[in-house]
């Protein structure tokens, strides 16, 4: 696999597709069903937002940090020729359709 392409030679657009992040959220609603020690990071929301979608689900959660944009979480896109962008999810943007 080559390498990663710098930011200035980023090929793709700033636009977080739909299935990123469906992706996106599906992967950190999975994290946050594990246990408090064994997540990738923690809950990036305050208790009170917490208790109010707690007895709604780990998917709830997940996205309401989203909509916050406070994932620390990376898009990784690759090119047919191996190469790849990676990307923060601060610097895209996700345009409802």
């Amino acid at each position: 696999m080559k390498n990663q392409l710098k930011k200035h030679e980023r090929k793709t657009p700033a636009i977080l597709t739909l299935f990123e992040k469906s992706e996106i959220i599906g992967a950190r609603a999975v994290d946050l069903q594990k246990p408090p020690h064994a997540r990738a990071f923690p809950i990036q929301l305050t208790m009170e937002e917490v208790n109010a979608l707690a007895s709604k689900g780990p998917r709830e959660i997940a996205e309401c940090e989203f909509n916050k944009g406070k994932l620390p979480m990376q898009i990784r896109r690759v090119h047919a020729d191996g190469s790849f962008e990676l990307w923060d999810l601060s610097e895209l943007r996700f345009v409802k359709t």
